[in-house]
């Protein structure tokens, strides 16, 4: 009998304790919540019912004073959510009536503190779904179908009726006396799962009456063999990864068949989920030695970084408006470079060079900080002189310093009233910076921690 197979079966999922069901008023959901009600006092678990009202339906009100009626007399805590017409979108409004649903299961089991969601999928929405993600295409992981158990919001998900098929679960319904509706789009071919469950299942069925236990099997050894696959997956990421990012090098040199895999963990390691496309993109530019860095837009804020050895995921920085591109320098007064770092011109003597806070220094002439300094990002052509003489382009510096495009971007110069660069400051310091020299009037000009005043 079902109720004893569903014993065993809760017995071996540890016999939860507190239970937010997921209840659409269907045969299979009503099922569920009535096997769990019946369960013996040592294993019952508390109940709590999350149910929305899709608005989808003229029936939908019927089946909300149904449920309303139903929790009250048996003494369940109902959950309940009105999703409004005007919420709903004109395309893929099945996706996105899923979404919207597991997010307020997600809400409810936080705020009532519920460590397991329940869901009432039966073995015939598993080959349904097996049959719709083979012939949509994609990852093959897709083809694992729907997991019986997995990490969800705060706690698990469990759909403890994978085992069960439709018939079985209906003849149980009709057998004990369970109330239940039928949601008449069911039968609506508009719709693509109607169509595989109307048109499809039965064929496969006429051709083997196993069909749905056979795809179910295939199902779970793909996810023990991906399993295994993860597992070498994960000990390659490790090896790519190192405090700067993740090794191009170690990357290049993978077997062209681990290459995907490992580039796909990464990006989930950062909750990036790509698309083919992306892939193909990202890929190409790996393996152009004539492009050392590069930046791939991944839509929602994210990126793909490739910045000389390494390669990463990040989101996107937001522009920090709020500090010019070009600041006159006032002696005595620090200036904020970025989150990190502000610089200062100060006398000398006024500087404690001991503070663990200064990053970096220069001696300037006096005389050159009266006549005027400037703050202001680099410009096409700049250059800064150097020992003997000389002069080096900016741009050669951070070539040769392998400085990234976002850093040269955000890199601040030091310019004199006479346009001469003292200091590229973090990278270069040119020649105009002195020794300290005692019998000379200079000024120092500080490098320091943000947050820190004056040393």
């Amino acid at each position: 009998m079902l109720n004893t197979k569903f014993e065993a079966q809760y017995r071996l999922l540890g016999s939860p304790k507190k239970i937010l069901v997921a209840v659409s008023t269907g045969v299979d959901s009503m099922v569920l919540l009535d096997l769990l009600r019946q369960l013996p006092n040592d294993s019952r678990p508390e109940i709590g019912i999350a149910y929305v009202d899709h608005q989808l339906r003229a029936q939908s009100q019927i089946e909300t004073e149904f449920i309303e009626k139903y929790c009250l007399e048996n003494q369940l805590k109902l959950y309940k959510k009105v999703w409004p017409v005007s919420e709903h979108g004109l395309k893929g409004i099945e996706n996105e009536a899923r979404k919207m649903r597991y997010t307020f299961f997600e809400q409810v089991m936080r705020s009532g503190d519920y460590p397991t969601l329940m869901t009432a999928h039966q073995s015939n929405d598993q080959i349904e779904t097996l049959v719709m993600k083979g012939i949509r295409g994609g990852d093959i992981r897709q083809l694992t179908g729907i997991s019986g158990i997995r990490s969800f919001g705060p706690g698990q998900l469990i759909r403890p009726l994978l085992s069960f098929s439709k018939q079985v679960i209906r003849q149980y319904a009709e057998k004990q006396g369970i109330p239940f509706f039928e949601d008449e789009t069911n039968q609506s071919t508009d719709f693509f799962r109607n169509r595989v469950r109307k048109e499809i299942i039965p064929k496969m069925l006429e051709n083997n009456q196993q069909a749905i236990e056979h795809a179910q099997t295939y199902a779970n050894q793909l996810s023990d063999l991906l399993e295994l696959v993860d597992e070498s997956v994960d000990e390659k990421v490790a090896v790519l990864k190192d405090k700067s990012g993740f090794q191009i090098k170690e990357w290049t040199i993978l077997a062209k068949k681990w290459q995907i895999p490992v580039l796909k963990k990464i990006a989930e390691s950062r909750d990036v989920f790509l698309k083919m496309d992306q892939i193909r993109q990202i890929t190409q530019l790996l393996m152009n030695s004539k492009k050392p860095q590069g930046k791939i837009d991944l839509g929602h804020d994210q990126q793909f970084i490739k910045q000389y050895e390494y390669m990463n995921f990040v989101k996107k920085e937001k522009k920090n408006d709020s500090t010019p591109e070009k600041m006159v320098v006032i002696k005595n007064i620090w200036f904020n470079l970025n989150k990190k770092e502000k610089i200062g011109v100060f006398n000398r003597d006024e500087i404690n060079l001991t503070d663990s806070d200064i990053l970096d220094y220069i001696f300037v002439d006096s005389l050159i900080v009266d006549e005027g300094l400037t703050l202001r990002r680099r410009l096409s052509g700049d250059f800064i002189s150097v020992t003997n003489g000389g002069n080096q382009k900016i741009k050669k510096i951070f070539i040769d310093q392998k400085v990234t495009k976002d850093d040269r971007n955000q890199a601040w110069l030091l310019e004199t009233n006479t346009k001469q660069i003292i200091w590229l400051i973090n990278y270069k310091k040119s020649e105009l910076s002195e020794p300290f020299e005692t019998d000379k009037i200079q000024d120092i000009i500080v490098l320091k921690k943000q947050g820190q005043g004056r040393g």
